[in-house]
């Protein structure tokens, strides 16, 4: 499904056959399939907001708390830790 969202589906990348191919043909479609497959490795993180004010009724009044804070530094320094 991300594949076709993101057009790096091999399929997309490299023009089709037509009509009734010969094996040659095949194995030549499936090589040059094979070149198209991604080897790059995607993160997709998820990362919840520290805890907040949550007697503020405007954005403004919304700030972090003195726990929010600590979970924004270590959240962060987890990150560094693993991604560096």
């Amino acid at each position: 499904m991300f594949n076709d969202i993101l057009r790096r589906d091999p399929e997309s990348l490299v023009k089709p056959i037509k009509g009734d191919p010969t094996e040659k043909e095949s194995k030549d479609q499936a090589n040059k399939l094979d070149k198209q497959k991604s080897t790059a490795t995607r993160h997709l993180l998820l990362i919840r907001h520290g805890q907040y004010n949550l007697e503020g009724k405007e954005d403004s009044d919304r700030y972090l708390t003195k726990l929010g804070q600590m979970n924004l530094c270590l959240s962060q320094q987890n990150l560094l830790a693993f991604y560096g």
